[in-house]
């Protein structure tokens, strides 16, 4: 009769160091990346060809994922935001923070494209209150007004 020798399982098989970061963190910088569907690209395009060059860094450009009920949009304190009172219906919401290191009670601007492709904008100092704010990075050549 042979002796058999038994070697515990997790002595074998340890696991080494992984020599790579994972695929979602090198390509997209971040470890879930968000998926923006609605509006679609068409809209967002729309945005960035009409919109995107009038602004400048530091300036950060966010989007409501989703379409918003203008007539619902409010501020952070629950207000009206002037100027988007003509735009009823539906729409896609862009939101520039045109001084993202200052607190708030600064200079920002409100952008909605309706679905019919008509924009309307408005010049604010409060950002939109129950919204989740999805930043967008500028796409390859959009030009920036200087």
């Amino acid at each position: 009769m042979s002796a058999m020798r038994a070697r515990r399982l997790d002595q074998r098989l340890r696991k080494m160091p992984s020599p790579v970061v994972p695929i979602l963190k090198e390509v997209f910088g971040v470890e879930r990346p968000r998926w923006i569907l609605e509006p679609s690209l068409a809209v967002q395009r729309l945005f960035w060809e009409r919109c995107g060059a009038d602004f400048v860094p530091p300036a950060q450009i966010h989007l409501v994922a989703g379409w918003v009920a203008t007539e619902q949009l409010r501020d952070l304190h629950g207000r009206v935001i002037p100027g988007l009172e003509a735009a009823p219906g539906e729409a896609a919401l862009f939101f520039i923070d045109l001084e993202p290191q200052a607190n708030w009670g600064h200079p920002c601007e409100y952008v909605l494209i309706g679905r019919d492709g008509n924009i309307t904008r408005a010049r604010y100092h409060w950002p939109p209150a129950r919204h989740e704010l999805i930043a967008l990075k500028r796409p390859p050549g959009i030009s920036i007004h200087p």
